[in-house]
């Protein structure tokens, strides 16, 4: 949602630095800037949802390819948390007396 506005201001702003540039007031044309938002919303919207799509068929494809071949990745071996830290030795303190 918020990357849907943010291309429609990209839009609108765009159409407003054209008449800017071309020296007509920015206050002249606000259909076409209307317009201008819309479409590069809609546009960004598509292009957005199209990268999720890919992005989800590449992690389906990651997760079969792990799925079917579990000779190359093995099971991870759990381990609690004993296993984990080592034994705590209290610090060495030399007598200072």
């Amino acid at each position: 949602m918020f990357n849907d506005l943010l291309f429609f201001i990209g839009g609108f702003s765009g159409s407003m630095v054209w008449n800017y540039l071309s020296g007509v007031p920015l206050h002249r044309g606000h259909p076409r800037n209307l317009a201008c938002g819309l479409i590069v919303g809609a546009l960004g919207h598509l292009g957005l949802s199209k990268l999720e799509e890919m992005d989800k068929v590449r992690m389906y494809q990651l997760e079969e390819y792990v799925r079917t071949h579990p000779d190359d990745f093995p099971a991870i071996e759990r381990k609690k948390w004993g296993e984990v830290f080592n034994t705590w030795q209290s610090p060495f303190r030399p007598d200072t007396e």
